[in-house]
């Protein structure tokens, strides 16, 4: 039970019936697909309006599979993830500002 959890994005196809289920429980799902679309209506003004990630902001929370006990969730921080890429780069491609990172899993296990 996650008593905090608010939204939900899901990879895959949902039903009305679990979208209900989840409105029940006060959790809004969302397809990926259909925040990727938004996404890409934005323009420039309010890319600059959204708030900049600063080196303590929360990037990704990761959660383990729980092999030792109940899955956790390890915080990663911006500045953790840029780390992890600059530290690959060489194994990588050469990253720019203008490359996006998606990861669930920190490059070590990569």
């Amino acid at each position: 039970k996650m008593a905090s959890l608010v939204s939900l994005i899901a990879f895959d196809s949902y039903t009305k019936e679990e979208e209900k289920a989840f409105s029940e429980l006060n959790v809004r799902i969302h397809s990926y697909h259909s925040l990727i679309e938004k996404g890409s209506q934005l323009d420039d003004k309010m890319l600059e309006q959204m708030t900049k990630p600063t080196a303590d902001t929360i990037d990704v929370i990761c959660f383990t599979s729980g092999t030792t006990g109940f899955p956790k969730g390890a915080m990663i921080s911006h500045l953790n993830y840029t780390c992890n890429i600059a530290g690959a780069e060489d194994k990588l491609w050469d990253v720019n500002e203008h490359d996006v990172m998606i990861s669930y899993l920190p490059l070590a296990h990569c």
